[in-house]
Order: structure tokens, then C-alpha cells, then sequence
């Protein structure tokens, strides 16, 4: 009875590819093949996800270069005096700033620069901002905005 999910979302880097898959038994597989979505993958997403299953190395790659862009974001959220949380099992982390209205400002200056941010959360993560990691070019495009901004408001 066990039964295991995986997505090409995280670790694959592929999360618009709306694809995963299971492993299981038959008999498991053929109870969840009878509710299965009348809205099926298309031709495209299951070309890439068959392709990304023969090259894992594609994978461990992306992974590696997230793992670089996290701890080069990390190390940077830390010179500049940044509480965070996350960024070691997975994709995302939590930025703490020091008030709500930080929150709505940051994620608005960054909107404006075409850097997506999450914030809104409910308390106690209402002064909180989710980010996605990825690669070091990314990050450093990342943590070079959030100095800039942290700079204007200082001033």
C-alpha cells in the first residue's frame, strides 16, 4: 500500500508543465486511474516529461544551481542584516521585514523592476515576503534590489 507522487514542479524546474506522476501498485493505480481527471496532458508536456526522466542529470543540475542561488542569497540577506527562514528542502524562503507596510512596499517596488514576490500573509507571517529560488544570476538581480530598496528607506 504504498503509493508515491512526484511533480516536474520543484526539483525539475518545470512547474507551468502542470505534470506528475505516480508509482504504485496495479491495483492502486487502476482505483485512482477511475477518477482521474477528464482534463488530460497534452502531447508537449509529456515529450518533455519523458525527455527530462532520460537526462536526470538535467535535473540534478537545475537543483545544484538553486542550491548555489540560495546559499548566495542567504549569505547575502545576512550582510545586509536580513532575518530568513527556508531555502534548504526546497525552492522557497521567507524573508522577515520589520513592518506590515514594509511588505506591500517591497513587493511593489520589486513588481516595478519585473521581480515577483509573495506577501499578505496572515499573522503572525503578515510581515513576511516568499521568494523563489533559483540560480546565482537570479538571486544577485534578487538580493541587488532588495539592498537598493533597503538603502531608500534608510535614507
Amino acid at each position: 500500500n504504498v503509493i508515491v507522487f512526484r511533480t516536474f514542479s520543484k526539483a525539475y524546474g518545470l512547474a507551468g508543465l502542470r505534470l506528475g506522476f505516480m508509482l504504485s501498485d496495479e491495483e492502486n493505480i487502476s482505483y485512482f486511474n477511475r477518477s482521474r481527471s477528464i482534463v488530460e496532458s497534452n502531447s508537449i508536456s509529456m515529450s518533455v516529461a519523458e525527455y527530462m526522466l532520460k537526462h536526470p542529470k538535467l535535473m540534478l543540475d537545475h537543483v545544484a544551481a538553486v542550491k548555489a542561488g540560495a546559499d548566495f542569497l542567504k549569505a547575502r540577506l545576512d550582510n545586509m542584516g536580513f532575518k530568513w527562514w527556508g531555502g534548504n528542502l526546497t525552492n522557497g524562503m521567507i524573508i522577515f521585514l520589520d513592518r506590515v507596510d514594509a511588505v506591500e512596499n517591497l513587493v511593489r517596488v520589486l513588481r516595478a523592476q519585473q521581480i515577483y514576490i509573495r506577501g499578505g500573509f496572515e499573522a503572525p507571517f503578515d510581515q513576511c515576503v516568499r521568494v523563489s529560488l533559483g540560480n546565482v544570476e537570479k538571486m544577485k538581480l534578487l538580493a541587488d534590489a532588495l539592498s537598493s530598496w533597503r538603502l531608500s528607506r534608510d535614507e
